[in-house]
């Protein structure tokens, strides 16, 4: 069985779902209560409910991957209300009281170094009042989201509890999206991907929109100084894994006929590659070699059985690379090599042409110095160079290298299913395309026709890519006039609009999109066609450079996920289109 969705992330309030092999539509909306979490734990604990009553002597296995507490941070207000004035301190101070906790908490070691603020990361007397606000209000929001996901999480515990497998189901609760994430900017952001599309948000910009974040209007993210002290004692953050701010979450693991030593803590070194490896030494399976005649790779995670199991165990992961964006570190024995190499995690659009051959390698000791505060590589050249040396075997046995300077402003370099084509029509029914398997229409021309056949009264969504943040879409008004929205990251809309509705049989609807540049983001021309006359035309100042968004589809009949457009009040979910057939949508780069 499966519920969720196939992207890195989706909207909380507006999901891209896939219920077990088809898309299917959320059960409510977000103004009727609708939230992801909540529906994913629901799911969660119906599964376990159905697994029980069909096989109750059946073990079963979970994975349950929430949208919490990637980006966006949405969450309902009456939520983040009860954090108001909790981050008011900054997160200079958060860092300092998070650093006291967990000395006394034993989570780190009592001479544990607090790291220093990184350069470029500002101070939070440096901000003004309104940015102090702003900021602020970015992570009381982030806060209540971590706790509403918390309990939510609390369903899928209890159910378990429930189903009388309490004290033998094994349960990892892994706490983090890598590390806490600078991709919100050093401010902050009403709409996190606004750097990557060229269109940086204003102080002013912000503050007129603070009261959206955690709300259906919000794409928001916090800033960057939040992530910083989450990360505490550690320097960096997420996209950074020279350094464990990057790479280290708390993982709390709950067996309570097998934990040793309930509340106690672990600190043998371990990895994310290392759980599925202990459940199956837990479940007494042996990994095959071979599946469907296919010979499997090893895995490269170890059982960490025994540390769950006794509160005494020796060190079961010896060895762990780590790469993302050219920064590249290598943890073995206790020992970790770290080379930042150029690319700073609150610069989204950031690209270098640098070396990696330029990088000053660190050298640490994490058996002495847990937060990675002493270089010693002056002091231990030769332990460096071994190091060094071992990175480059994990990452070639790894396929990482040829390392390469990439940035999310040129796109992911991954499979499309447009393969390079520049033209492609897709017909009704088509659901759940991710944008970047279209025609890449980017920083140049490009042409959507659609064919349909109407019938009196037609109306709803010909086609639709995009969302709340960014994107397009071509409908037909609640009177059945075309209509074409293109709406920018910075929340601009335009809209085309013909003057009268589509006459019933066969028409044709097209949308031209004249790129005039410079560079890319540029101006456009657009103009909507209704049966080779010209309805209406317009001018965009900037368009999309190199994506709508990260977290949202193209469809033909209807507009899943969060609307591009303001849709007519009665339009159902999605303003499907009823009322006649779409023959088919034909979207060209020119």
């Amino acid at each position: 069985r499966f519920y969720g969705w196939l992207g890195g992330e989706t909207n909380s309030y507006y999901p891209d779902l896939v219920h077990d092999n088809h898309p299917v539509e959320p059960p409510a909306r977000p103004e009727d209560g609708y939230h992801l979490a909540d529906d994913m734990a629901d799911k969660a604990v119906e599964f376990i409910r159905d697994a029980k009553v069909i096989d109750p002597d059946k073990p079963f296995f979970m994975y349950l991957a929430p949208q919490a507490g990637h980006a966006p941070h949405l969450v309902p207000l009456e939520w983040a209300d009860r954090y108001k004035g909790r981050f008011d301190s900054g997160w200079d101070k958060l860092r300092e009281e998070i650093f006291r906790r967990q000395k006394q908490a034993g989570v780190i070691p009592r001479n544990a170094r607090l790291t220093p603020r990184e350069t470029g990361m500002p101070a939070w007397n440096s901000l003004t009042t309104g940015q102090r606000r702003f900021a602020a209000r970015s992570m009381e929001v982030y806060a209540a989201f971590l706790e509403h996901v918390d309990t939510q999480v609390g369903k899928l515990v209890e159910a378990v509890d429930r189903s009388g497998e309490k004290g033998n189901t094994l349960i990892f609760y892994v706490f983090g999206d890598n590390g806490g994430s600078a991709e919100g900017g050093l401010l902050g952001s009403v709409n996190y991907f606004s750097e990557a599309h060229g269109a940086p948000e204003s102080d002013e910009y912000r503050a007129k929109h603070v009261e959206a974040f955690g709300s259906q209007q919000g794409n928001n993210h916090y800033a960057a100084g939040w992530a910083w002290a989450m990360n505490t004692p550690f320097r960096w953050t997420k996209a950074v894994p020279s350094h464990l701010g990057a790479t280290r979450n708390a993982l709390v693991v709950r067996w309570p006929d097998r934990v040793a030593g309930a509340g106690t803590l672990r600190h043998q070194f371990g990895h994310v590659n290392d759980i599925a490896p202990t459940i199956l030494q837990a479940a007494g399976i042996t990994l095959p070699e071979q599946v469907n005649g296919i010979r499997q790779k090893p895995f490269d995670g170890s059982s960490m059985l025994e540390s769950i199991t006794t509160t005494k165990a020796p060190e079961y992961h010896r060895t762990q690379y780590f790469e993302v964006f050219g920064h590249r570190s290598i943890y073995h024995e206790g020992w970790m090599a770290s080379a930042f190499h150029a690319r700073l995690p609150w610069k989204m659009r950031m690209t270098s042409d640098r070396s990696f051959d330029a990088d000053t390698w660190e050298l640490f000791d994490l058996s002495t110095d847990a937060t990675q505060a002493v270089d010693l590589s002056a002091r231990y050249p030769a332990k460096l160079t071994e190091l060094k040396a071992l990175f480059d075997k994990e990452a070639e046995r790894n396929h990482v290298l040829p390392l390469a300077n990439y940035s999310y402003a040129e796109g992911r370099k991954l499979p499309s299913l447009a393969n390079g084509r520049t033209s492609i029509t897709y017909h009704e029914g088509a659901l759940g395309i991710p944008e970047t398997s279209l025609p890449s229409t980017f920083n140049r021309s490009w042409q959507v026709a659609a064919s349909i056949d109407a019938k009196q009264g037609a109306n709803g969504v010909i086609a639709a890519v995009g969302g709340e943040s960014a994107g397009w879409s071509l409908y037909l008004d609640a009177q059945g006039a075309p209509n074409f929205a293109y709406r920018r990251v910075s929340g601009d809309l335009l809209v085309l609009r013909s003057d009268r509705p589509l006459p019933a049989g066969k028409n044709d609807v097209t949308v031209n999109f004249d790129y005039e540049g410079p560079g890319a983001g540029g101006a456009a021309k657009v103009s909507l066609a209704v049966n080779g006359s010209v309805a209406d035309e317009g001018r965009v100042q900037s368009s999309a450079p190199t994506l709508y968004t990260i977290d949202e589809t193209f469809d033909v009949g209807i507009d899943r996920g969060s609307p591009v457009a303001t849709y007519p009040e009665s339009a159902g979910i999605g303003f499907a289109f009823t009322g006649g057939s779409i023959g088919g949508v034909t979207i060209t780069a020119k």
